[in-house]
């Protein structure tokens, strides 16, 4: 039953490795001899696990810093930060948030929820010049955004 599960996930993790672009299979003949060639792209790979690990939603060391000095913590040992939404970018779900003279550049994923007045509602609710409070979870030294609530 392992190897059968070990074989599962191997076939998946192939499948996905190949849809995302990180390896290629050629092949080639020459003459009664045949090649088959993989490629492997460094670069793309490299490319989707900084984007994973963005999609945690861990803020950059330079913006913890930030908002360590901007945000305000709460009694549910979370850091607040208020302020005007600049910008949206529905695509990458990322928005650009003004709070105290500071901008962020804060990436918003799937599983944070966007609250108003205790309901959820959706990332097309959030547009420049509404005032947003984003809150951050402690993990260890980082924050973690946890939720978004609009007014």
């Amino acid at each position: 039953m392992l190897r059968i599960l070990l074989l599962a996930l191997l076939i998946g993790g192939g499948f996905f490795a190949y849809s995302r672009g990180w390896f290629s299979v050629s092949t080639s003949r020459a003459g009664e001899r045949d090649e088959i060639n993989l490629s492997i792209d460094r670069g793309k790979i490299r490319g989707d696990t900084s984007a994973i690990v963005m999609d945690v939603g861990v803020l950059s060391s330079r913006a913890n810093k930030a908002l360590q000095s901007t945000g305000r913590v709460t009694e549910r040992s979370e850091t607040e930060l208020v302020g005007t939404v600049e910008s949206v970018d529905l695509a990458s779900r990322r928005l650009m948030l003004l709070s105290a003279g500071q901008t962020f550049d804060v990436h918003v994923p799937y599983d944070v929820p966007i609250v108003r007045s205790g309901a959820e509602v959706g990332f097309d609710q959030l547009s420049p010049t509404k005032t947003v409070t984003l809150c951050f979870g402690h993990i260890v030294a980082d924050r973690k955004l946890v939720r978004v609530e609009l007014p």
